[in-house]
């Protein structure tokens, strides 16, 4: 699947002080859409069902994961902030490495990283998967 991108170019050339304008010149160009994984799924519904229901843990995977799947990942972390608006980045979770720690276990890639608002702050789950 792609997108595609349109320009429109407007090109004025001049005359005796005349501006006339050429017809428009379309550029087209196809760019590949954006394929969402399936751990990125799997934390987006668990994001979610953290903020809906104000849920501040680990959420239950049997509500929480897309059926198509079986689990995806081998370790998650979660975190919450009460500030309704906060950014990915400003809400911290625990990593393979430990609790926000500097350093991350390299033998993990991360597969998933979601964020979801609710009317009680914001929730994000990342989960990471072997290499």
């Amino acid at each position: 699947m792609s997108m595609l991108l349109a320009i429109l170019l407007l090109t004025p050339i001049s005359m005796d002080n005349n501006v006339t304008l050429l017809p428009p010149v379309v550029i087209l160009k196809a760019q590949p859409a954006k394929t969402v994984t399936k751990g990125q799924r799997v934390a987006q519904a668990r994001a979610d069902y953290m903020a809906r229901h104000n849920y501040k843990g680990h959420p239950p995977r049997r509500r929480t994961t897309p059926p198509d799947f079986t689990i995806v990942g081998s370790f998650e972390g979660v975190g919450w902030t009460q500030r309704r608006n906060a950014t990915r980045q400003t809400v911290r979770t625990c990593r393979p490495s430990g609790r926000s720690g500097s350093q991350d276990d390299n033998s993990r890639k991360l597969i998933g990283d979601a964020i979801a608002h609710g009317q009680s702050g914001s929730y994000r789950v990342r989960i990471w998967g072997k290499r």
